[in-house]
């Protein structure tokens, strides 16, 4: 369930001994909806006053040799994002 924020609705809010973390989660659809996500996590950090935001980006277009994971500052919040590549082999095509 998303949690309200004062700037909407936040995928993921974890607190865990006095730390809070925000988690937002997406699927990959395009390079522009991806970076959307980023300033949209960076938004919700802000306004919980947190310095680090964590993105995770479900894609079947990721290959093994795309970057998988990456950090960068977006309006003074670190955003640490993490693609989950989901286009694995079916069992059955798998190689004996």
């Amino acid at each position: 369930m998303e949690v309200p924020t004062s700037r909407g609705r936040l995928d993921t809010l974890i607190v865990y001994q006095d730390q809070t973390y925000v988690i937002e989660i997406k699927r990959w659809s395009d390079a522009i909806y991806y970076q959307k996500g980023k300033r949209q996590l960076a938004a919700y950090a802000k306004s919980e006053r947190l310095a680090d935001g964590f993105y995770v980006v479900f894609s079947s277009q990721h290959q093994e040799s795309d970057t998988l994971f990456e950090q960068e500052e977006i309006d003074g919040v670190k955003i640490h994002t993490y693609v989950v590549r989901t286009n694995f082999e079916r069992p059955s095509e798998f190689s004996r």
